[in-house]
């Protein structure tokens, strides 16, 4: 029993070491360099990147409109709303946008990639500076602009997967519903289980997308690259707050410096010890 509490007393020791070191390094860290400033530099250039995204979105929408069938409705619609005169000058100008509607589309594809990248660099840099120790290897102007073209490609892809994926399992859950309802299966407790297991991929695979979409982050940004096993225990992390990253886009930027500076005293601390 003595042992036991002996080795209990040891291991809260330890917690309390290692949690007090990384506390007082991070401290010493947010006093030398500007964290904040940079976290807020991210999500600037994150709010951005919602100007292309709605421009995009108006090129979409002419395009829609250009078909005959929600024209119509579109215009009936605002014909029964709105007095005549008011009306007439919405449809001409929903008439202008569907004219324009390809330009919309082309210059919100070029602006978004545009923007998208120089998020890139704007989070390179700024790792550049969290991680401005000897150890620190820095990318010439050529090879950071590709590091960045190749980073856009691979985290968007995920990231736009990741929506696909959300709206691939609800399609899912109502042809299973309706699937179950032609086998005359629709007992209550098959559809509590149906819909059970549709929460759970809902939650699962977005966040296994998550996992690789922060590992690629935390792993291929510094230089030299961290063992996989630190990177992988920091993107757990990272991918649970992604996992819900339609309602803390604008929170990612301030939590990526956070988390990163975090790794700065483990790159030194492993440094340590293995000299």
């Amino acid at each position: 029993m003595r042992l036991r509490c002996a080795a209990f007393r040891e291991a809260l020791r330890r917690v309390w070491r290692t949690l007090r070191y990384y506390l007082v390094g991070l401290y010493h860290l947010l006093d030398r360099k500007p964290v904040f400033l940079w976290a807020q530099a991210i999500a600037f250039k994150v709010l951005v990147t919602i100007v292309p995204v709605l421009v995009l979105a108006t090129g979409v929408l002419g395009r829609i409109l250009r078909q005959e069938r929600p024209f119509q409705t579109v215009a009936r619609f605002i014909r029964d709303f709105l007095p005549p005169y008011q009306s007439d000058q919405l449809i001409q100008f929903l008439e202008q946008l569907q004219r324009a509607s390809g330009t919309f589309t082309v210059i919100g594809i070029l602006g978004l990639l545009y923007a998208t990248m120089t998020l890139f660099t704007t989070l390179r840099g700024v790792l550049s500076q969290v991680f401005d120790e000897p150890w620190h290897q820095g990318r010439s102007i050529l090879r950071g602009y590709l590091f960045d073209l190749r980073m856009m490609v691979q985290v968007g892809g995920l990231f736009l997967l990741t929506f696909g994926v959300s709206l691939a399992i609800q399609a899912i859950n109502v042809a299973g519903q309706e699937w179950l309802q032609r086998l005359h299966l629709d007992y209550v407790w098959v559809q509590e289980g149906w819909r059970h297991i549709i929460q759970v991929l809902g939650l699962l695979i977005p966040y296994l997308l998550s996992l690789a979409m922060f590992f690629q982050l935390y792993y291929f940004t510094p230089k030299p690259r961290p063992r996989p096993g630190s990177a992988a225990r920091r993107r757990g992390g990272g991918a649970a707050l992604g996992s819900g990253q339609n309602r803390l886009c604008l929170l990612r930027g301030p939590l990526h410096v956070f988390l990163n500076a975090l790794r700065i005293a483990a790159f030194q601390r492993s440094g340590t010890s293995s000299a």
